[in-house]
C-alpha cells in the first residue's frame, strides 16, 4: 500500500515536499476502492480543507486506472482550466489525494504560524 507524506520543507528553497513511500500489510485485510470512494475523498476535500483554494480536485476513470485533476473554480483567459496531477491505480490515487490534503493543511498551519510568529 502507498502512502504520502508530507515531509519538512527545506529552509534554502522555502518548499515543502511530499515524498511517496510504500507500506506493507500483511495479515491485514485491505478494502476495495471504488471510483465513488474517490469521488467522495475529492467531494470532501473540496468542501472543507480546500474550500479557501481557487481550485479544487476531481477524479476521472482512465483506460489504465484513475487520473486526479486540479480543476481551477474561476478560470482566467491566460491560464488552462485543469491540470492533471496524478494518475495511477485507485490505492496510490486515494494515497495521493490523502497527501495532497494533508499538505495542504500542513501547509495552511505553517503559513499562519509565520505571518504570527509569537501568538
Amino acid at each position: 500500500m502507498y502512502r504520502y507524506f508530507v515531509s519538512d520543507h527545506s529552509r534554502a528553497t522555502d518548499r515543502f515536499y511530499v515524498t511517496l513511500r510504500q507500506e506493507f500489510t500483511r495479515g491485514v485485510r485491505l478494502s476495495k476502492i471504488t471510483e465513488r470512494a474517490l469521488s467522495k475523498a475529492c467531494i470532501s476535500a473540496n468542501n472543507n480543507q480546500l474550500k479557501s483554494w481557487d481550485s479544487g480536485l476531481k477524479v476521472e476513470r482512465t483506460g489504465t486506472g484513475f487520473t486526479v485533476n486540479r480543476l481551477y473554480r474561476r478560470p482566467r483567459q491566460d491560464r488552462v482550466p485543469s491540470v492533471s496531477l496524478y494518475h495511477g491505480p485507485p490505492r496510490e490515487v486515494m494515497a495521493f489525494i490523502n497527501g495532497f490534503v494533508s499538505a495542504v493543511a500542513h501547509t495552511s498551519l505553517t503559513s499562519i504560524e509565520s505571518e504570527h510568529p509569537h501568538e
